[in-house]
This record gives structure tokens, C-alpha cells and sequence, in this order.
């Protein structure tokens, strides 16, 4: 069985703030949608993770236990985004010059490559 980690990961989220509203919030998602990615995460485990009233949400043996996993993989992908977030940044800093060799203003392109 593949478990979808997105699922996982939003998962966390509500379990942790034990709130749809709150995790909706944080994750900048409708909470109708995230109740039914949860519920569709459930479907794919076989079981249910959260019990669910009006007032708040509180984890199944089942949803504690899938817990631990859910926080591990939130944790990781917060850090896999971090490294990449760092990537583009570094890569965006980056300053490519080009210039022809066939420049008739040889002593201008020689200044401008010192002047970097």
C-alpha cells in the first residue's frame, strides 16, 4: 500500500492543532477540503485516525500511532523545503556574464571583466 505523504504530512497538521480550522489556516487550505483529504487518507489506511465532534478533534489509538510517522515526514519535508528554498535562492544570486570574443572594443570588455 503507498500512503500518499502529502496526506500524511496535513495529517500532522490538524492532529497537532487539534483543529481542521487551525490546520486549515496554517496550511492556507479550505478546512472542507482537508477534512476530506483526511478522509480519504483514512480510506486508504483501512482505519480512522481522528474522532471528530462540533467542538474539537482527538486522535484514535490508530491516529496516535500514525501520528509519530506524520510528524517525522512533516518535519523532514519543512527541512527538504528549507534546503531547497536556500537552493533557489543561491541559484538566483548567481550573475552570468557573456561576451563575445569578436568584440572590436577590446580594452572596454577587458575593463568591464575587472570591474567584476
Amino acid at each position: 500500500m503507498e500512503v500518499d505523504l502529502a496526506r500524511a504530512v496535513r495529517f500532522f497538521h490538524v492532529a497537532e492543532g487539534r483543529s481542521f480550522i487551525r490546520a486549515a489556516q496554517k496550511l492556507h487550505v479550505d478546512p472542507t477540503w482537508l477534512s476530506r483529504q483526511i478522509q480519504q487518507l483514512e480510506k486508504q489506511l483501512g482505519c480512522r485516525l481522528l474522532k471528530r465532534t462540533t467542538r474539537n478533534v482527538t486522535l484514535t489509538p490508530e491516529g496516535q500511532q500514525f501520528f509519530t510517522a506524520a510528524k517525522q515526514l512533516a518535519h523532514a519535508t519543512s527541512q527538504a523545503q528549507s534546503v531547497a528554498a536556500a537552493l533557489e535562492q543561491k541559484k538566483s544570486l548567481q550573475l552570468t556574464v557573456g561576451i563575445s570574443s569578436s568584440t572590436f572594443w577590446i580594452p572596454l570588455r577587458q575593463a568591464l571583466l575587472c570591474s567584476f
